[in-house]
C-alpha cells in the first residue's frame, strides 16, 4: 500500500533512494509470473497485442481457449490509451477520440453505443479473471502512478518501466529471460529460422541506458534509433558490464556463427579466384582440353587437428579440402550473411556494414593464402607470421574506409569502433578479449572438425597450441 505517507526519500543515496514503510499488505509472486510480467511490459510497449494475449493466458487472466480475434482489437482500444499516460482524465479524452466522440450529441450517442457494445463483448464473450495477487499488485501500481502524476501530469508508467525491463532482459541468463530477449531481437525468415536484427539490438541497448525511441509519440519503436542515441563508446562499455551478461552470451554465439560463415565465404572466393588466375596451357598443345583442372589434382597435404599441435598427413585434391573446410553456404546462411550487414549497420554504421558483407573485411586473396598455408603445413599461422600480417593489413586498410562525399559525416566508422575499444577500462577489455578468444577457438575447432573425413577420426581432445589469444589480438 505505497501511498505517500509510507514513502521516504533518503538523504544518503548510498543507502538507497527510497525507504518503504509498513509492509502490511504483501503479495508473493512466483518467478514464472514475474518473467511473464516483464514480457508483458515489452509486448505492451511494442504494441504487440497478440503476444500480450499469450502473457495474459500465462498469468491466468485469460483462458487458453479465448477468442483472439475478439480479444486483440479490444486490448488495443483498452490499453493503448493507458500506455500514452496522463492518468484518468487523459485516458478518458483518448477513449473519446478513439470512439469519435467530438462533443456533439450524435457523436456522443454513437460513441457511447460502440463503447457499450465493446464492454458487453468483454463481459459476455471474454471470461477473464483477476488473480488475488494481481489485484494487490495492481492497487500498488495505481497508487504509485498517482504519486508520479502529481509530479508529472503526462507521466507514462509503461514507458518509464521499459528501460528497467530492458536492463532485466539484458542481464538475466534464465531461459525465460533469454526467450523474451530473443523474441525482441530476432525476426523470422522464410525458411523457418530467425535472424538477429542489428537495429533492434542497438535500440534495446539504448533502452537499457534509458534512451527510448518512440513511435506515435508513445510506443517503443524497435526499428529506429533515438536521436539522442548513446555513442558507440557508451554502448560498448555497457555491453562489457555484468548487467549485459545475457546479451553478451547471445552475441557470442552469434559472433561464432558469423565468423565461421564469413571465413567459409571468403575462403571459397579466395581459393576459386587464385585457381582461376593460374596460367592455362595453350590451346594448340596436344591434349590441352583433356588436362585435369588443377583443383582436382590430388597430392600430399598436411591438415590441422583440433587440440593437437601435430598435423595429420593425407592425400587429397584442393577441391576436396575446399569442399570440406569451407562448404558452400546454404540459402539460410546466405540470408544470415545479408543480415550481418544490418547488424553491423545498427552497431557500427553503414561503412563497416558494407565492408563486413563484402570481400574487403576478409580479403579473399589474403584468406586464401592463410588457407593454403594451413593445408600445406597443417598448422594455423599465429603471432607475427606473414599470412597473419597480410590478413590484418588487408582488413585494417579495407576497414578504414573514407566516408563518400555526400554521406553523413557523423556515420560511425571503424576508427570509432577502435577508439571505443581503446577507451575501455582494463577490466572491460579483458572481458572483450576473453569473449573474442572463445569465439576464435570455437571457429577454429569447427574448421578442424569439418576436415575429420580427411584426417581420419574425431578431433583430438589433448592439450595443444591455443591459437585463440594470438588470433583474437
Amino acid at each position: 500500500d505505497p501511498h505517500p505517507g509510507k514513502l521516504m526519500k533518503m538523504n544518503d543515496p548510498t543507502k538507497g533512494k527510497l525507504a518503504l514503510l509498513d509492509f502490511g499488505l504483501v503479495a508473493s509472486i512466483q518467478q514464472d509470473d514475474m518473467d511473464t510480467m516483464v514480457n508483458s511490459i515489452i509486448h505492451l510497449a511494442n504494441k504487440d497485442y497478440p503476444s500480450l494475449v499469450d502473457d495474459f493466458i500465462d498469468l491466468k487472466i485469460l483462458p487458453t481457449d479465448c477468442d483472439r480475434a475478439k480479444v486483440v482489437p479490444l486490448m488495443d482500444k483498452a490499453l493503448s490509451p493507458y500506455v500514452k499516460g496522463g492518468g484518468a482524465k487523459k485516458y478518458e479524452a483518448e477513449l473519446k477520440r478513439m470512439y469519435n466522440m467530438d462533443g456533439s450529441l450524435s457523436s456522443t450517442a454513437g460513441g457511447f453505443q460502440a463503447m457499450t457494445q465493446d464492454l458487453l463483448t468483454v463481459l459476455n464473450d471474454i471470461p477473464f479473471s483477476i488473480p488475488p495477487y494481481f489485484a494487490l499488485l495492481g492497487r500498488a501500481v495505481v497508487t504509485l502512478e498517482g504519486i508520479a502524476l502529481l509530479g508529472n501530469p503526462d507521466y507514462k508508467l509503461v514507458m518509464e518501466a521499459y528501460p528497467f525491463v530492458a536492463r532485466k532482459l539484458l542481464r538475466e541468463d534464465r531461459p525465460a529471460a533469454q526467450r523474451a530477449l530473443q523474441e525482441v531481437l530476432y525476426a523470422s525468415t522464410q525458411g523457418g529460422g530467425s535472424i538477429l536484427q542489428g537495429q533492434r539490438l542497438a535500440v534495446m541497448l539504448n533502452s537499457a541506458m534509458g534512451i527510448v525511441a518512440r513511435s506515435e509519440d508513445v510506443f517503443v519503436d524497435l526499428e529506429t534509433l533515438p536521436e539522442d542515441a548513446a555513442s558507440l563508446e557508451q554502448s560498448l562499455k555497457y555491453l562489457m558490464q555484468p548487467e549485459a551478461a545475457s546479451l553478451r552470451n547471445l552475441l557470442e554465439r552469434e559472433a561464432e556463427t558469423a565468423a565461421d560463415l564469413l571465413l567459409r565465404q571468403s575462403i571459397r572466393k579466395g581459393v576459386t579466384r587464385i585457381f582461376a588466375q593460374l596460367p592455362k596451357p595453350p590451346a594448340w598443345l596436344p591434349f590441352a582440353s583433356s588436362l585435369p583442372n588443377p583443383q582436382d589434382i590430388s597430392g600430399p597435404v598436411l591438415l590441422p587437428v583440433s587440440g593437437s599441435s601435430t598435423p595429420v598427413p593425407t592425400f587429397a585434391s584442393p577441391a576436396q579440402v575446399l569442399e570440406l573446410a569451407a562448404p558452400k553456404l546454404s540459402r539460410e546462411e546466405e540470408l544470415f550473411a545479408i543480415s550481418l550487414g544490418d547488424l553491423a549497420a545498427g552497431l557500427v554504421g553503414k561503412d563497416a556494414a558494407t565492408v563486413l558483407t563484402g570481400d574487403a573485411f576478409l580479403e579473399p586473396e589474403a584468406v586464401a593464402a592463410l588457407f593454403l598455408s594451413i593445408v600445406s603445413t597443417g598448422e594455423l599461422p599465429i603471432g607475427n607470421s606473414p599470412e597473419i600480417r597480410s590478413l590484418a593489413a588487408n582488413a585494417r586498410d579495407s576497414l578504414r574506409t573514407v566516408t563518400p562525399e555526400g554521406e553523413d559525416a557523423e556515420e560511425q566508422s571503424i576508427d570509432d569502433l577502435l577508439a571505443a575499444v581503446q577507451a575501455l577500462s582494463p577490466k572491460d577489455r579483458k572481458v572483450l578479449q576473453d569473449t573474442t578468444s572463445r569465439v576464435v577457438r570455437r571457429v577454429y575447432e569447427k574448421f578442424c572438425a569439418r576436415l575429420v573425413p580427411l584426417t581420419g577420426g574425431a578431433p583430438v581432445a589433448t592439450s595443444g597450441v591455443d591459437v585463440a589469444p594470438a588470433m583474437s589480438r
